[in-house]
């Protein structure tokens, strides 16, 4: 299919908030609102704050406030988890179930990524000004293009954005495939330390959304910037030990920037799962990674936090040999 035709800004103004499920809140909405006006709103790849004392109500207090002033248009987030079950959010843990599309909410293995959530049947059924609008989103990949897939109505920005927003949210290659070039030009450049700001996530926004030019040169810069940093880790990866289903890394005496999820998937091409070895305030840890879907190193290590395909663990619990035979025994 034919990728949709750029925006023009003097026909559309999205107002674009890049935040995280810990800065939800009712200021968030009146600084909004304060700035820009009352909007029909978006909401996009933020899961439910579970940070303070284990209770969503930030995320409560900010989904109210935007239905205060009807503006509300959609809460779309694959990070639904049995964890909702808490009193405090029941209310809205039944709407998520009965309020379709406006509460749009599926766990990872329905939705690996967001943008998987965005159809063109989806956003043709949504009444709201599309002339004048906002979105509150993640700003990684798979949130920013989630917010692209808003702004076109559904459709990807080039043949291949939501795969590739996919694989960038569960480094699952094995499953997936690769990115495209298009892809692997934004996710180099939002792994750039060159912009400490917002700079390149609005720049990945507006280049797919309006095509704007000043936006493609900071995406270049970023790029330009992140491939030291990815050629350095992948010379890094060739120094990886094979140990059964492990591919180990030991990282402590490493002094150069790299790029440790590239590292960590590129250990998952070598073996089924990849192991590295850092330190913390000279206390070792080991960083366990493996597909996303495959695997739940929760289970096998019995522990609690992390998601189910990475995982760290304490070298003043853990051995390297305890953890080579953990994984060779599943």
């Amino acid at each position: 299919m034919k990728p949709p035709k750029k925006l023009d800004r003097r026909d559309v103004d999205i107002d674009v908030i890049f935040t995280q499920p810990q800065f939800l809140s009712v200021n968030l909405v009146h600084q909004a609102e304060s700035s820009k006006g009352v909007r029909d709103s978006f909401v996009l790849d933020i899961a439910v704050n579970m940070r303070v004392n284990d209770l969503p109500h930030t995320t409560i207090a900010f989904l109210a406030q935007l239905e205060r002033t009807n503006s509300l248009i959609m809460y779309a987030d694959h990070h639904r988890s049995d964890t909702w079950h808490n009193k405090k959010f029941l209310y809205y843990d039944k709407r998520y179930l009965n309020e379709f599309p406006k509460f749009n909410v599926k766990d990872k293995k329905e939705a690996p990524a967001c943008p998987c959530l965005i159809t063109s049947e989806i956003m043709d059924s949504l009444s709201f000004n599309r002339q004048c609008y906002r979105q509150y989103e993640h700003g990684d990949f798979d949130g920013i293009m989630t917010g692209v897939k808003v702004a076109f109505g559904g459709h990807d920005p080039y043949v291949g954005a939501t795969l590739d927003a996919t694989i960038a949210d569960t480094c699952n290659t094995r499953k997936y495939g690769r990115m495209t070039e298009a892809g692997m030009r934004f996710d180099r450049a939002l792994k750039s330390s060159k912009f400490q700001d917002n700079s390149l996530r609005y720049a990945m926004f507006n280049e797919l959304v309006y095509g704007d030019e000043q936006a493609t040169n900071i995406i270049d810069q970023g790029v330009v910037d992140y491939l030291p940093v990815e050629h350095y880790t992948q010379y890094l990866a060739s120094r990886y030990h094979k140990h059964g289903r492990v591919a180990y890394l030991d990282a402590t005496n490493i002094d150069r920037r790299f790029d440790r999820r590239l590292l960590l998937l590129l250990g998952q091409e070598i073996r089924d799962v990849a192991v590295i070895k850092l330190t913390n305030q000279n206390v070792a840890q080991y960083t366990v990674a493996a597909p996303e879907g495959e695997w739940d190193l929760s289970r096998v290590f019995n522990a609690t936090g992390g998601a189910y395909n990475i995982i760290t663990l304490s070298g003043t619990e853990w051995s390297l040999d305890n953890i080579i035979q953990a994984v060779n025994n599943e």
